[in-house]
């Protein structure tokens, strides 16, 4: 470990850590190698840890500190070899600088000679014939993962450092340089992206090879798959059968900070990361929440329905966090704070725990895996928090990592909303509203001149306040200020304070001011000091979600109003027409201005019928009926229930709807925390620590197993309906089909029995006439001539 603060090294003393040649310069004018690389020299430590409390220092020393640099000391603690780009080698001896403290060294540069006998405990430093070998599958899962590690440990991601993580050297009886990737790999990937072949024509085996290939730039097969959908829902699919881990599938970023889930949101594929999302669930910390981090707000922009069950998976526990089970916690025990994966458990115990023997209760500790962007430092944390104060979708915020994360932010937020905002413009309205009521009136009477003066000046200190305040937001905000409702009311009100007094200040010098300007300025001025009140009941979660709901019934009303003006003035026009035809005395309406107001009075009921003159009476009387009837009946009964549903909704969700408002101050108001209160906030790697009993934990559970139980039975019992109502139909079919079976047979019984009784006859007939008819002998001829 090397320290932040830089040691002074004299130049007489530069010798003790570079050899002789990076001292001096080969030609003249030329600069040496301790001039041409940039260093500092620094202290560095070598530790151990022993256990949870204890640390043990082996060796300090002070060492140049290099961009590109890697230091490897052996077992024995004496020898350490310094490894800078291009891979150049050097080679340390220690010298004991305190003969009464061992960990007191000093690393003396040496040349990399064999008498020293480390050849065999640097071994893969020390070899140069290096032989090119195609990677097998470990090799590959450790290139993946120092790559994986390079991209998150270190602040300043540069290419080369990637580059280098890309390829490592493997001992053996030649050292091997492995690379990330092979050609016959990259052709396979290029064929893929090209539709040449499919996945299903890859063997398995090259499977969980290929998803471990990271190719020049840092892309992998899943960003080459990014333009072949079916591919890679397939590729996931083999990777993920029966929702179980079957191949551990790498989401990297690239060179530019893709993955594939940013490749396919570039070309608006949501339907796509709607489908996968559900396979990251499966995995547990560290494998993709640092990578997707910054598409959370595209995520809650487009509404994605499997991106708050992949949100509620987000939640991994560590052996350290589990062996904490229970404890008497204390009254006011923080249920969520920010700390290591690898915390101090006495430290824990101490924030959480009363230090006594009673029985405790017992605790489940979850870290959250969405890292750094509860931060207010992050670079996505405001647009985050912007997509969830104007998202429409409540189910968000039951969500409870979301709930945590406003939860964690929002009193910080709120001490200096109050500090900053609140408390001023509380006594800002009182000193505004005294002195309007009060003295506003008299201002001119000689008695109250001088309390005038001074209240003036002190109505302007603070209106100066304010308006520095809003400048300084929207220095922040930029764009963002204009699309925030509240910042014109913020901007209105201390502007109208300024103007009033302005106009005091003409006065007293004599100038004529206009009464109509200056009275309509003092009730505008007036109207959102008061309006501006209603700020602070944002701040209250009791009271925050019926802000939300104003806010929310007048987004509703927009497009009805303006349909609703559209009517008016059609109705307005048409009488105004009308009206301009009777005499000036006769006419109900002067202009059109005056005709959208002599609509609104009649659909809220103020009309007076006798003055509709004399021309087109009749249609006068059709036209007012069909603007009652249609505007005051149909249109205002919409707006009703535009309203009513509206209400019914935010009433419904009126927790959600306080967290929602939450999400919405930190938005507008995290420029109010200070940078040192953020900084010390935005602690690398770091993650939000749940604390919950267990009997919360267990109600939560037990409330959600009686709800999907209750669901289950309401389906049941529709679905026993429905079958009865079917059954019922099936049953009236059958008697139907039966009934038509029985008369159809009767039918033909019926024809069988005539068709029977018929032949029956004929038979009879036939047999009474071969009765009654003679049987006749044969004829002779009288006239036969005797022989």
């Amino acid at each position: 470990m090397k320290s932040r603060e830089q040691v002074t090294v004299e130049k007489d003393k530069e010798h003790e850590y570079f050899l002789p040649w990076q001292l001096r310069a080969s030609i003249e004018n030329a600069k040496t190698f301790e001039n041409k690389c940039q260093h500092q020299y620094l202290n560095w430590i070598y530790f151990e840890i022993v256990s949870d409390e204890q640390v043990k220092i082996s060796l300090q020393f002070i060492q140049p500190f290099y961009d590109q640099q890697r230091l490897q000391i052996n077992n024995k603690l004496d020898v350490m070899i310094e490894i800078l780009e291009n891979l150049r080698v050097f080679l340390f001896k220690k010298e004991q600088l305190d003969p009464l403290d061992e960990s007191k060294s000093l690393f003396l540069k040496r040349p990399l000679y064999k008498e020293l006998h480390v050849e065999k405990e640097f071994e893969n430093y020390y070899y140069y014939q290096v032989k090119k070998e195609t990677p097998k599958l470990q090799q590959l899962q450790r290139i993946y993962s120092n790559y994986h590690s390079e991209y998150y440990i270190h602040e300043n991601i540069e290419d080369r450092n990637l580059i280098m993580r890309m390829h490592q050297i493997e001992k053996g009886a030649y050292s091997h340089l492995i690379s990330s990737f092979s050609f016959l790999h990259w052709s396979i990937m290029e064929q893929l992206k090209s539709g040449q072949i499919t996945i299903d024509m890859l063997e398995l085996q090259m499977i969980e090879q290929l998803i471990y290939i990271i190719v020049p730039g840092g892309r992998t097969v899943l960003h080459y798959l990014c333009d072949q959908k079916e591919q890679l829902i397939k590729l996931f699919e083999i990777c993920h059968p029966d929702g179980k881990i079957f191949y551990y599938l790498p989401i990297i970023q690239d060179f530019q900070g893709n993955t594939v889930f940013h490749l396919l949101a570039e070309r608006q594929d949501f339907s796509t990361i709607d489908r996968l999302l559900p396979y990251l669930s499966l995995y547990s910390f560290g494998h993709h929440s640092r990578a997707i981090k910054n598409l959370y707000p595209l995520f809650i922009q487009q509404q994605l329905p499997s991106f708050i069950p992949f949100l509620e998976s987000a939640t991994f526990e560590t052996l350290q966090s589990k062996e904490i089970k229970s404890g008497q916690l204390k009254d006011d025990y923080p249920d969520i704070i920010s700390c290591d994966v690898k915390f101090i458990k006495s430290s824990l115990n101490e924030e959480l725990f009363e230090q006594t023997q009673k029985v405790g209760t017992n605790i489940k500790l979850q870290f959250l895996d969405i890292p750094s962007l509860y931060q207010f430092l992050d670079k996505d944390f405001i647009q985050f928090f912007k997509e969830l104060a104007s998202t429409r979708l409540f189910n968000y915020f039951n969500c409870k990592p979301i709930q945590k994360i406003i939860e964690f932010n929002y009193p910080i937020v709120q001490m200096y909303i109050v500090y900053w905002i609140i408390l001023p413009f509380i006594i800002f309205h009182l000193i505004f509203v005294f002195y309007m009521n009060l003295l506003y009136e008299h201002r001119k009477e000689d008695d109250k001149k001088t309390l005038n003066m001074v209240m003036i000046i002190i109505q302007l200190v603070f209106s100066g306040y304010f308006l520095l305040m809003e400048l300084k937001q929207f220095t922040l905000q930029k764009i963002m200020y204009i699309a925030q409702m509240w910042n014109y009311i913020d901007l209105i009100a201390p502007l109208g304070v300024v103007i009033i007094q302005i106009i005091q200040f003409l006065e007293i010098n004599e100038y004529q001011i206009n009464e109509d300007f200056n009275r309509s300025i003092l009730s505008i001025s007036t109207l959102f000091m008061w309006i501006k009140l209603l700020y602070v009941m944002r701040i209250f979660k009791n009271t925050g979600y019926l802000i939300r709901m104003l806010i929310e019934v007048v987004s509703d009303m927009g497009i009805f109003l303006l349909l609703l003006l559209i009517t008016i003035l059609a109705f307005g026009d048409s009488f105004l027409r009308l009206s301009n035809g009777n005499s000036e005395d006769s006419q109900f309406i002067e202009h059109f201005f005056y005709a959208g107001l002599y609509v609104y009075r009649m659909i809220l009921g103020d009309w007076d019928t006798d003055a509709f003159g004399e021309i087109s009476l009749p249609l006068v009387w059709i036209l007012f009926v069909m603007c009652t009837i249609f505007d005051m009946i149909v249109m205002l009964n919409l707006l009703i229930a535009i309203i009513s549903d509206t209400y019914a909704t935010v009433a419904e969700n009126s927790e959600q709807a306080g967290f929602q408002e939450m999400a919405k101050l930190i938005e507008e108001n995290e420029y109010l925390v200070p940078y040192h209160i953020k900084k010390k906030q935005a602690k690398k790697m770091q993650y939000l620590l749940l604390i919950d009993p267990v009997e919360n934990i267990e109600k939560k559970d037990d409330s959600v197993v009686i709800l999907k139980v209750e669901s289950v039975l309401k389906q049941i019992e529709n679905n026993k309906k429905d079958l009865d109502t079917t059954i019922k139909q099936m049953n009236n079919k059958i008697d139907n089909i039966v009934t038509q079976i029985v008369k159809i047979q009767q039918d033909h019984q019926k024809a069988l029995t005539n068709e029977i009784q018929q032949l029956k006859t004929e038979i009879q007939l036939n047999k009474e006439k071969e009765i009654v008819q003679p049987v006749q002998a044969p004829a002779i001829d009288a006239q036969e001539p005797p022989k």
